[in-house]
């Protein structure tokens, strides 16, 4: 696996294959200061001063009725006697009461009183108060960040979700996978039609070539091993030993 420079996968399930294609697919785009989310606060972030006014207004109406009756009656009476003097006697004292006058007298009163008193009051008072209005904002609380181990679960899921004719694809070079679809070719599109379409697809990728090109490519690299391996001089030669072993000066023989 690690000997291929460009790895292609379609949908997969087994687990012993998801996890090392997901991590060799998204090596490079596994941000381990990847935010997944961030906790907002609301709190009290300056004052302002302010000068409310509070307007209160009062309107009464009072009426009143009054009735009053008076019924007053008096009777007097008064009488009185004539004193009648003896005319036989010498002194005065010296007689009797006779009838004199008698009188009644009836005095009768009555009034009524009727009064209506109807009074309206208005007010109107204006009072100002000084205070302080909170001005509120939102802070940052608080702050998760997406694992590795996490990033690297959605990564399986993502190929494990890949529908049918869709692969993943990521050559040595390309920090993260790119999305290939493969498109249905109809029935009726000659062989010379899926060929063009297949050449001018794979020109879009640097790691795809033609077959053609790879059998010549793999046929030089043959070609250039059997070479070094037999030191063949058509292959370029070699400097290492045809037979094994160590190249060691040979010491001169002692006469």
């Amino acid at each position: 696996m690690e000997n291929v420079g460009c790895k292609l996968t379609f949908q997969l399930t087994d687990e012993p294959n998801l996890g090392p294609l997901a991590s060799w697919l998204f090596r490079g785009v596994f941000d381990p200061n990847r935010v997944k989310f961030d906790l907002y606060a609301t709190r009290v972030v300056d004052y302002v001063e302010e000068v409310r006014e509070s307007v209160t207004r009062s309107e009464s109406t009072t009426e009143t009725q009054s009735s009053s009756t008076t019924t007053q009656r008096s009777t007097s009476e008064s009488s009185s006697e004539n004193w009648l003097p003896d005319p036989e006697a010498d002194d005065y004292n010296v007689g009797e009461y006779g009838p004199g006058t008698r009188g009644t007298s009836t005095t009768s009163i009555e009034g009524e009183t009727n009064g209506t008193s109807t009074g309206e009051t208005r007010g109107k008072s204006v009072s100002q108060q000084h205070l302080l209005r909170p001005i509120l904002g939102t802070e940052l609380a608080g702050r998760q960040f997406s694992g590795l181990d996490e990033q690297l679960f959605e990564a399986t899921q993502m190929i494990f979700r890949l529908p049918p004719r869709v692969a993943l694809a990521r050559s040595g070079d390309m920090p993260g996978p790119v999305m290939i679809r493969i498109p249905t070719i109809d029935s009726g599109a000659g062989r010379h039609y899926a060929q063009r379409f297949a050449r001018r697809s794979g020109a879009q990728f640097p790691f795809i070539i033609p077959a053609s090109d790879a059998s010549k490519l793999l046929e030089s690299r043959q070609t250039d091993l059997r070479a070094r391996l037999n030191n063949d001089s058509r292959g370029g030669g070699t400097d290492d030993p045809s037979a094994a072993g160590r190249l060691v000066p040979k010491k001169p023989k002692k006469s």
